[in-house]
């Protein structure tokens, strides 16, 4: 594959933390802050070191240092009961969970970075019988990494350890 550009940070600071010695790939992406609403993506990579808390909800994202809950009498805290404890398997440094979709269960990709969710097109059409151009919709103009149509379906329910996601859109591409 093509050597991506990179560049050093002696530190970043995010809210009230600075982060010492961050690495960053330059990205060939030319829609990066002027189509796209950002102008960069932060990774799992770049903060192996630390514990993050995603706070949705909140729309808050905290930063621990690994080591800050060793004390076995430091005790966390959590204002609210849990909702769901969801089994997390880590694999090529990608979060995979289990996930039920209309009684098939599959192995999803937690893709924190991606503001799509997305299906290979050959699962589509082998586990739930979806057809182009029927049950599935093409998405005007888009294409994937090869070149073919990619297309959208609307899954009824997506189901993981208790949690339900309703109505969600995804795209359906043959290749990333």
């Amino acid at each position: 594959g093509a050597h991506l550009r990179q560049r050093r940070a002696d530190t970043v600071t995010l809210g009230g933390n600075t982060l010492p010695g961050m690495r960053f790939l330059i990205s060939n992406d030319r829609d990066l802050g002027k189509a796209k609403p950002y102008d960069g993506r932060l990774t799992a990579a770049g903060f192996q070191k630390y514990d993050m808390d995603m706070d949705f909800a909140g729309k808050q994202l905290s930063f621990m240092a690994a080591t800050a809950c060793a004390d076995p009498n430091q005790i966390a805290r959590w204002p609210h009961a849990a909702l769901a404890v969801i089994p997390m398997s880590m694999s090529g440094g990608k979060m995979t969970v289990p996930v039920s979709i209309d009684g098939h269960q599959l192995e999803a990709v937690i893709d924190t970075g991606s503001d799509k969710t997305v299906m290979r097109r050959a699962t589509a059409e082998r586990v739930f019988g979806l057809k182009a151009d029927g049950d599935m919709t093409p998405v005007d103009g888009m294409r994937d990494g090869a070149g073919e149509r990619v297309y959208q379906h609307t899954f009824p329910q997506i189901t993981f350890e208790g949690v339900t996601a309703s109505n969600v859109p995804a795209l359906i591409q043959s290749n990333s």
